[in-house]
């Protein structure tokens, strides 16, 4: 089989849905390999199932061409950054932008999508954000800096509608990691709970595949039901991991009988949040 994606390269496909890459989409790393290797069967799959979710129409599961080495070295050292390395092998290795949450992935040269503007220096000043940020304080009050200072050290990832985006940090505490925001500074910025953009993208998939409520997509805790229910059952897990478990229990269309009494006795729980 020829694989799906708009790269131009002439990946051909297995039975089993693994690919052999013959261009610059060539994975050479194993470890790499597996992973992203997963990520393409994955992609197979839904596309095979003809499933659809918020903003599929969009990019339609195809995959924009792979950047060189040579592009992306070059915008690094234009912006004075060093990307997340697990992003940069994406866009060496998997596609530049195309499908992906919400709207689909921003290619790399719409990275300043978010701030409408291109600033020399941008993405190589700090970022701001933080998670533990008040959702009644106005950021600029919060972080103590003015609104144009409130994305520097990110760049755009995906347009989830409106004002919303999710952005990946590159430089800053929280580098690597992806934040959604308002840039109505609605709310507080919502860093997810995957460790990085690859593992936010295979989670994707992966609840794509599982049948989840995508229209939410990165709320809440990665995993499947009976990893929801260990979190609440536990006991000593933080209101915020148990709200973060419910918020992810409440996109699963059809819940166990256990589960749905986990959750019944969550509703009289003394946080407001969790409830």
């Amino acid at each position: 089989m020829i694989c799906w994606c708009d790269c131009g390269c002439r990946n051909t496909w297995s039975e089993t849905g693994t690919s052999s890459h013959e261009s610059d989409c060539a994975m050479e790393d194993s470890t790499t390999n597996t992973r992203f290797e997963r990520i393409l069967r994955m992609l197979h799959e839904v596309r095979r199932q003809g499933l659809t979710c918020f903003g599929s129409n969009q990019h339609r599961f195809r995959l924009n061409r792979c950047l060189s080495e040579s592009a992306i070295s070059k915008f690094e050292v234009k912006h004075r950054v060093r990307l997340p390395e697990d992003y940069r092998e994406f866009l060496l290795r998997v596609g530049n932008g195309g499908a992906g949450p919400y709207y689909g992935l921003l290619p790399l040269e719409k990275w300043a999508d978010a701030m409408m503007e291109d600033h020399p220096d941008y993405l190589a000043r700090p970022s701001p954000l933080r998670p533990d940020m008040p959702a009644d304080i106005r950021w600029e009050e919060t972080l103590q800096c003015p609104w144009e200072e409130l994305f520097q050290g990110t760049l755009a990832l995906s347009h989830h509608g409106c004002a919303y985006y999710a952005l990946l940090v590159v430089t800053g505490s929280f580098r690597g990691r992806v934040v959604y925001i308002n840039l109505d500074c609605c709310g507080a910025p919502y860093f997810v709970l995957d460790e990085d953009f690859v593992s936010w993208y295979e989670r994707w998939l992966d609840e794509l595949l599982w049948g989840y409520d995508m229209t939410w997509f990165g709320f809440g805790l990665p995993g499947r039901e009976e990893d929801m229910v260990a979190t609440v059952r536990r006991g000593r897990e933080t209101e915020r991991m148990h709200a973060e478990a419910m918020y992810t229990l409440i996109r699963i269309s059809k819940l166990r009988p256990d589960t749905i009494h986990v959750v019944r006795e969550s509703l009289t729980h003394a946080d407001p949040k969790v409830r």
